[in-house]
């Protein structure tokens, strides 16, 4: 087993920053969401203009920021895991490094597989869009079904064993924190 970022001495100072650094991605996450126009409900016909259907709202600096912020904050909230990574690496070394293979395809697929690449498609959308409504689905469909799904599976791949084993690690108190801190993860 590979021990990088295990020395038997836990860090509480490195792992609180990384914990605050999780915290604020988490807001940053949030507000390009928001900015992509996530909060809003509106449903379309088609899986593309369900997915894509408050482009046609939202001007291109917010589509834009919406992707960036996004990009930026799960690439921040991937490294923050590294915090609870480092808490089970002590009483759990197998969990840990499994753990670990997770934080390393989260790091590389959410930032640009989640948002950057919504953005993308909210603005190629929204402009099909403009021209022939029709066409925009058809095209909207092809890049989902083709670009980003293949992403998104392959980050479930890798996200899915990730919450399991930290929900396992905390239930089984394998961390310095009590069997309820397990309720606090990514998929709750």
């Amino acid at each position: 087993m590979n021990m990088i970022g295990i020395n038997n001495n836990l860090d509480r100072a490195r792992i609180k920053k990384l914990l605050v650094i999780g915290l604020f991605a988490s807001v940053m996450t949030g507000a390009g969401d928001f900015l992509l126009g996530f909060g809003e409900e509106i449903r379309g016909d088609s899986l593309a203009s369900n997915v894509m259907a408050n482009a046609v709202n939202l001007s291109d600096v917010q589509l834009i920021w919406g992707g960036l912020l996004g990009c930026i904050g799960l690439f921040l909230e991937g490294l923050a895991y590294f915090a609870v990574y480092r808490l089970m690496a002590d009483a759990a070394l197998k969990y840990a490094h499994i753990y670990r293979a997770g934080i390393f395809g989260y790091i590389w697929l959410a930032p640009i597989g989640c948002h950057m690449n919504v953005g993308v498609l909210n603005m190629a959308y929204k402009y099909l869009l403009m021209n022939d409504p029709a066409l925009a689905d058809q095209i909207g469909n092809k890049l989902l079904i083709a670009f980003s799904l293949p992403v998104w599976i392959l980050l479930v791949i890798f996200w899915l064993p990730m919450i399991i084993i930290q929900f396992m690690a905390f239930s089984k108190e394998l961390t310095p924190y009590p069997k309820k801190a397990r309720w606090f993860n990514l998929f709750i």
